[in-house]
């Protein structure tokens, strides 16, 4: 549970909600009124909202968040780090696509790109032809900074745009390293009217 205190300056409370009288944080701990912020006000309540605690003043509103990331998983961090907030909402959320190329977070931290930058069509997954014993396969090349360890890399292949199947004995994988993915469909492109193929990216 969380309390305000009018004073000066104003102090935040934590407090265990099964027991009120233990108190697990308060803003005046820490050296040298590194979470001071500011003069307390009469009638305001703290408000939570995405992992952040927001406490008003008189002349503004302190904002509580985490300094420890030693609990967060790698996403979460990644988050933090470019957000300032590690949970899956608002410009931070996977879906989400901050730099407006359309390019969803979570598919930037598979990547390793910037979240806040637009992505190049050099840095994306790119689609082409994998010749093979004069074989002509479907294929995709998926260039990452690093492989994360908390993302699955899937690549998928269809023949309708409707059902979607990856792995043996539907693909083929070619590299797997650190900083490359490359697939081939085990489906030759001649013996296919239409063959299609994505990167689907999880965090499982």
């Amino acid at each position: 549970m969380w309390a305000l205190e009018n004073t000066s300056p104003a102090v935040l409370h934590a407090y265990a909600a099964t027991n009120l009288a233990v108190e697990l944080y308060n803003s005046n701990q820490a050296a040298n009124g590194r979470d001071h912020f500011g003069p307390g006000n009469k009638f305001v309540t703290p408000t939570i909202a995405s992992a952040r605690v927001y406490a008003g003043t008189t002349t503004g509103v302190g904002v509580f968040g985490l300094l420890d990331q030693s609990t967060l998983t790698p996403l979460q961090v990644w988050r933090d780090d470019h957000f300032r907030n590690p949970s899956n909402v608002g410009t931070g959320a996977n879906g989400a696509s901050p730099a407006g190329d359309g390019v969803p977070n979570l598919l930037k931290y598979a990547l390793g790109l910037d979240p806040n930058t637009p992505a190049t069509r050099s840095q994306l997954p790119t689609g082409g032809i994998f010749q093979e014993f004069g074989h002509k396969f479907l294929a995709m090349t998926v260039n990452r900074a690093a492989q994360r360890a908390d993302i699955a890399y899937v690549v998928e292949v269809s023949g309708d745009l409707q059902t979607w199947v990856s792995g043996l004995p539907n693909t083929v994988t070619l590299t797997n390293t650190a900083t490359q993915l490359v697939v081939r469909d085990r489906t030759e492109i001649p013996s296919a009217t239409e063959r299609f193929i994505r990167l689907r990216v999880t965090n499982p």
